[in-house]
C-alpha cells in the first residue's frame, strides 16, 4: 500500500468510519491492499489508449 493511500484511508477511518463502525476498517485495509497488488499484475488500461483494446497476452508463469 502507497504512502498516499494509506495516509487517505487513515484520515477516511478516523473521520468516518472509526467512531461508529471499527469493524470496518480491518476488512477496508485489506481490499485496498488487494486492489494496489492486482494493478502489478493486471495494470489499468492507460489514458488515451484508442477502442478497440486488445490486452497483452497472458505472462506464462
Amino acid at each position: 500500500m502507497t504512502a498516499a493511500t494509506r495516509m487517505a484511508l487513515e484520515r477516511y477511518v478516523n473521520r468516518r468510519i472509526a467512531a461508529y463502525n471499527s469493524r470496518v476498517a480491518d476488512p477496508a485495509v485489506r481490499i485496498i491492499a488487494e486492489l494496489e497488488a492486482s494493478f502489478k499484475e493486471y495494470p489499468p488500461i492507460k489514458l488515451g489508449t484508442p477502442d478497440p483494446y486488445m490486452p497483452p497476452e497472458p505472462v506464462s508463469r
